[in-house]
C-alpha cells in the first residue's frame, strides 16, 4: 500500500538584529531538499544580499550569505511529504558507530555511557537509547550563556552539562555510539500533526 502524504507550506525568515551597522554578518538556513520522500514547489528565496546555495554530499542542501549589518533572508515553498520507512545500508550503521572529532569514542567516554545504561538496568538497544536519553535530557541545561556551547563537543557538554541542541546531541550519539548503538545528527523542519 502507498504511504500517506502530506502537503504543507512553509515560510521561513531568518533575522539578524543588534549588529554594528556595515558589520558583516554570515547567515546560513537550511534549503529543503528533493528526493524520493518530498517534492518541493514554488521555492522561493529573497535576500538583500547575493546567496549561494550549495549541497553536501549526502544531499543536504544550504544556503549562505553575508549580510552587512541587520536584516533578513526570506524563504518559502509547499512541500509534499511521503510516509517512508528506510533500513540504513550496512555503510550507514558503520558510519554511525564511528567516532567524530569532537565526539571521541575513548575510554572515558565508554566508562560514562556504561554508568548510565547499568543505572538503568537497560539491557536492549531500545533499552540504553531511552536510558541515555532520560539521563541526558535530566543533567543537561539548555543554556546558551558563556563560551564553548553550540559545537557538538562531547566534552564541553560533559563538563558543563549546558548548552544548545547541538551539545545534547554530542552526549547522546557518544555514549549510543560508545553502546554499540549506530547514532547521527538529524534536524528539520517539524511539521505539526
Amino acid at each position: 500500500q502507498p504511504g500517506k502524504t502530506r502537503h504543507v507550506a512553509v515560510e521561513y525568515t531568518g533575522v539578524v538584529r543588534d549588529v554594528t551597522p556595515g558589520e558583516a554578518v554570515h547567515l546560513w538556513l537550511t534549503v529543503p531538499r528533493y528526493d524520493a520522500s518530498q517534492t518541493i514547489r514554488n521555492l522561493k528565496l529573497e535576500s538583500p544580499e547575493t546567496y549561494q546555495v550549495a549541497a553536501s554530499p549526502d544531499g543536504n542542501r544550504m544556503l549562505h550569505t553575508v549580510l552587512k549589518g541587520a536584516g533578513s533572508v526570506r524563504m518559502s515553498f509547499e512541500a509534499e511529504r511521503r510516509e517512508h520507512r528506510s533500513l540504513p545500508s550496512r555503510e550507514d550503521v558503520s558510519r554511525y558507530l564511528q567516532p567524530d572529532r569532537l565526539v571521541p569514542l575513548d575510554g572515558q567516554i565508554r566508562a560514562w555511557a556504561k554508568e548510565v545504561v547499568t543505572a538503568a538496568k537497560a539491557k536492549t538497544d531500545m533499552e540504553m537509547a531511552r536510558a541515555i536519553y532520560n539521563h541526558v535530557v535530566a543533567t543537561v541545561k539548555y543554556d546558551k550563556s558563556g563560551k564553548g556551547w553550540g559545537r557538538g563537543d562531547i566534552y564541553y557538554a560533559c563538563d558543563t552539562r549546558r548548552g544548545n541542541c547541538t551539545d545534547f546531541h554530542a552526549i547522546f550519539i557518544g555514549y549510543a555510539r560508545a553502546m554499540g548503538i549506530p547514532a547521527r545528527f538529524a534536524i528539520g523542519y517539524p511539521i505539526p500533526r
